[in-house]
């Protein structure tokens, strides 16, 4: 499915309670679990309004090859959210609307980034310890998910 700034521009007026444009609209690599859309937007009118970026992640039609339901999803971005672990604001969670098919889907905040590290392969003792600093803020992340009190 593929889905119109208007129609994104709508729904999102609706649910933000203010009137937004989206500016620029696309959906990133297929994907076989969910579709993911980056939304740039003005949210408001003239000198009050604000950009935002956002992401929409909706099931697929077929509903993918993902054994979890989005709203397991849903539910780890907001019980990690405001943690330690850095992760995107979550800011809601809808199914069965007319926007999406009635698909369940999930907004949150962009982060920006890239899934590529700049500086990653430069060669020689400057790019072995880049690695190695990269290697080990990846493990202490990675520390935090594993030491979480989730059941607090």
């Amino acid at each position: 499915m593929s889905f119109t700034t208007e129609e994104v521009s709508a729904y999102l007026s609706e649910r933000l309670d203010a009137p937004t444009t989206v500016d620029s609209l696309f959906q990133t690599f297929p994907g076989m679990s969910r579709e993911t859309w980056i939304v740039k937007a003005q949210v408001g009118e003239g000198a009050l309004a604000e950009e935002r970026d956002l992401v929409i992640r909706v099931n697929l039609p077929s509903g993918g090859i993902v054994p979890l339901p989005l709203k397991l999803e849903w539910d780890v971005y907001q019980r990690l959210w405001g943690t330690e672990i850095p992760v995107a604001e979550p800011l809601w969670y809808d199914e069965g609307l007319p926007f999406a098919d009635g698909r369940a889907h999930m907004v949150r905040n962009l982060v920006n980034g890239s899934t590529s590290v700049p500086g990653i392969g430069e060669s020689g003792p400057k790019g072995d310890a880049f690695r190695k600093r990269i290697a080990f803020e990846h493990a202490e992340k990675l520390a935090l998910v594993h030491t979480f009190d989730w059941k607090a």
